[in-house]
């Protein structure tokens, strides 16, 4: 699908989600895109009732206020970067995604909890709905990431390859953006069964994965492991952290 220019972040006023807007800034500079802060007023049935459309208007003239103090400051700090504001009611995955789908961002991004036992609501349901919901590409950012310290060495992304889906699906964000960080890329496919025939079918995959890759001009390298007690998703960030990628 043809993205615009633009990183759609969702903020929602904690320390994690405005530290992952240096992330947002760091790849809006290289690619010369804008960021687009959104907050999304979190609209319940039993909350609404108390409030009037008066109450409701201030409430949200409030957040577009808070908000645009944080655009106003990343804008002092990047000002080659683009800030945009947005704030609507509704549920916030349901709204980031509708508004997602208008915007066709190259990104949506997000900050979470460097604990994930404290993180918010906002940050734990809603990033579930987004990442397997979304369209686009969704970066769920932990910690406070310093990436100009980071972009000095060689970066390298973890693409982990479902070998139920076409290998070109997979890899369009991955090599566009290996492209632009001049990033190595390092596929990676777990084998859930025993079985023969996945084991060629994960392999034919990673061998049209690397081709592809090669044929971009990056570096790749190709890994392919058995599952055994841990969960899919818990072999992939271990083996993101013993790459030390940037991204997966």
């Amino acid at each position: 699908m043809k993205t615009n220019k633009v990183i759609l972040m969702a903020v929602d006023f904690s320390e994690a989600s405005k530290s992952a807007i240096n992330y947002a800034a760091y790849f809006a500079k290289k690619n010369q895109s804008e960021i687009v802060l959104t907050h999304i007023l979190e609209e319940t049935s039993w909350l609404s009732k108390f409030f009037n459309a008066d109450k409701k208007e201030e409430i949200k003239t409030a957040a577009l206020q808070e908000l645009q103090k944080i655009a106003d400051e990343f804008a002092n700090k990047y000002n080659e970067v683009k800030f945009d504001i947005q704030v609507d009611f509704g549920k916030p995955y349901e709204k980031i995604l509708e508004i997602a789908y208008k915007m066709k961002p190259e990104f949506i991004m997000m900050g979470k909890n460097e604990n994930p036992k404290l993180s918010q609501k906002f940050l734990g349901s809603n990033t579930n709905h987004i990442i397997n919901e979304s369209k686009f590409p969704v970066l769920s950012i932990r910690g406070n990431i310093n990436m100009e310290e980071i972009a000095k060495d060689e970066m390298n992304f973890v693409v982990p390859l479902d070998i139920t889906k076409e290998v070109n699906n997979q890899l369009t964000a991955a090599i566009e953006y290996g492209k632009l960080f001049g990033a190595r890329i390092d596929l990676y496919t777990v084998l859930t069964k025993n079985s023969a025939a996945e084991e060629v079918k994960a392999l034919t995959r990673l061998h049209a994965a690397k081709t592809e890759i090669e044929k971009s001009g990056l570096k790749t390298t190709e890994k392919m492991e058995r599952q055994v007690d841990l969960p899919v998703a818990q072999m992939i960030n271990n083996y993101a952290e013993k790459q030390q990628a940037e991204l997966i």
